[in-house]
């Protein structure tokens, strides 16, 4: 198989990298304003997962709805603008923590504020890369088995690459430039490649 026959796999891959190598990322940057606990990790994860399911089930719907090819293009692009506004929505979000909330409460809004967003749109892209991948007649238990391999490897990745390396090498805010560049990279291959499938 090509590189365009294997692109819905690089897409899972690369979003997958993407929103793990942000939850520790905004983990990091909420921490300037609520500091770094227990609580504090447990809600970057909860949001974290809670805007991977209410953008798979969104994802879901999208994809019986339009071209697959198409629809991962336009979320890859709004998903590269998401995770480069983490930047200035950290500085929004600590508005919240300067309020007489609960601390749940604050917590819970500064986190949802930075995090959400991206994470909503990255999980959008799922449903559709899988739809992509069946459409190329594989079969489907094995297309599905591979589907959820190379997004768990991209997790796992962006998750060492991320706490090992950037970390240690890189200041925060160009980690997120550089993952929403290769966002943005990814969306322009997906255009490319629906481009040629017209043709």
């Amino acid at each position: 198989m090509n590189l365009m026959s294997r692109l819905p796999e690089l897409i899972v891959f690369i979003s997958s990298f993407s929103l793990l190598l942000l939850e520790l990322t905004a983990a990091r940057l909420v921490a300037r304003h609520i500091g770094s606990s227990l609580e504090t990790w447990s809600a970057v994860i909860g949001i974290l997962l809670g805007g991977i399911a209410v953008g798979n089930a969104v994802g879901g719907t999208l994809a019986d709805r339009g071209h697959p090819g198409k629809i991962c293009s336009l979320m890859l692009l709004a998903g590269a603008i998401l995770c480069c506004s983490v930047l200035p929505l950290t500085h929004f979000a600590g508005m919240w923590s300067t309020l007489s909330l609960p601390w749940l409460l604050q917590v819970t809004l500064v986190t949802f504020t930075v995090l959400f967003p991206a994470a909503f749109v990255l999980g959008t892209l799922s449903p559709s890369a899988t739809r992509l991948a069946l459409e190329q007649d594989r079969p489907i238990g094995r297309t599905m088995g591979s589907m959820y391999a190379w997004s768990a490897l991209g997790g796992i990745l962006g998750t060492y690459l991320t706490g090992f390396v950037f970390f240690s090498y890189f200041p925060l805010e160009q980690v997120i430039l550089v993952t929403s560049g290769v966002l943005l990279g990814m969306s322009l291959l997906c255009f490319l490649a629906q481009g040629a499938r017209e043709q």
